[in-house]
């Protein structure tokens, strides 16, 4: 690895050092098949846990993307989940803010193209220490968007998964239709 991320270095080593000293450690690459999802099933507790999006398209047109936590199993969780965003779309700012739902909202309110030049081009997802047995998992992140028309968004999102249990397993997904390309990268950073 080389290059700058944000206020983050990326050392050769494979672990991102932050300004405040903390450091996310490289995990693993998993790569979109042609599958429905994209899923890594192996966060285990002390640990928050940093999921970047690369260039990843839906075989579908105009689709959202979305996350669900599971539990070991693994069983994907389908509810409880409180999600809030805000969408900066064609020039324009939108806030969604929702009430319970199956997913965590990635998109807010574009939608995604299935063009080689469109998709979820960057984006990152963070949770804080989703396998512990004793909190809420929380999340925030932002990812890009680039529609069915190539107009560019940029939504970020942030919330709770209402019921405490340790979620071991993430899984990306689009509406409907499949992951047709791309890649999520898997950091995590200590607790302690």
């Amino acid at each position: 690895m080389s290059g700058i991320v944000g206020d983050n270095t990326a050392r050769a080593s494979g672990v991102i050092a932050s300004a405040g000293g903390g450091a996310w450690e490289y995990v693993a690459t998993v790569a979109a098949s042609g599958g429905a999802t994209v899923v890594y099933e192996a966060m285990v507790s002390g640990y928050d846990y940093r999921f970047e999006v690369n260039d990843v398209v839906p075989s579908s047109d105009g689709v959202d993307l979305m996350f669900r936590v599971g539990v070991a199993g693994p069983t994907y969780r389908d509810d409880d989940y409180i999600s809030y965003g805000s969408d900066w779309y064609s020039q324009n700012a939108t806030r969604v803010d929702t009430t319970e739902t199956t997913f965590i909202t990635a998109n807010n309110s574009s939608v995604t193209g299935n063009l080689a030049t469109e998709g979820n081009k960057k984006g990152w997802i963070e949770f804080n220490n989703p396998a512990d047995a004793s909190s809420y998992t929380a999340w925030e992140g932002g990812i890009s968007v680039m529609d069915q028309s190539t107009v560019g968004a940029w939504n970020q999102l942030y919330g709770y998964h209402e019921t405490i249990e340790a979620h071991t397993c993430l899984q990306l997904y689009y509406a409907s239709g499949n992951v047709a390309t791309g890649n999520l990268l898997v950091y995590r950073r200590t607790r302690s």
